[in-house]
């Protein structure tokens, strides 16, 4: 384990790492980083005692893109004529929003559970 200012490396395989880092959004949340080979970025924020309804205003900062409001139902649109975004509801506690760049697409999945909701960011470069 290799420790560095506010970030904890727990372990590495090849060219797959992983972080544990205390959230920016909630002191209460844990935050997670993966990579993988294919240059992918994962990013697992779990929040507990959250649900999506609560969880999505702290994410708005990570993508202009994004609705102001979260959508009750699935609607797609395009933003400033160059990337595509998708909100599709899976069920009352999924939450998928795909957002499609030129260059790549990301997608933040919102699963809430009892006591939690985990948001994980999946950076995919084309």
């Amino acid at each position: 384990m290799i420790i560095f200012p506010n970030k904890i490396l727990l372990f590495t395989y090849g060219t797959y790492y992983a972080s544990f880092v205390p959230s920016e959004y909630a002191e209460t949340s844990l935050y997670r980083t993966y990579y993988d080979a294919e240059m992918n970025t994962y990013e697992v924020t779990t929040y507990p005692e959250k649900t999506i309804q609560e969880v999505y205003p702290l994410t708005l900062s990570s993508d202009s893109h994004l609705n102001k409001e979260l959508p009750t139902k699935n609607i797609e649109y395009i933003h400033d004529d160059e990337v595509s975004v998708e909100y599709k509801w899976e069920s009352p506690t999924q939450l998928t929003i795909n957002l499609y760049y030129p260059g790549g697409i990301t997608q933040m999945e919102f699963k809430e559970s009892p006591n939690y909701t985990h948001v994980t960011t999946h950076h995919s470069p084309d």
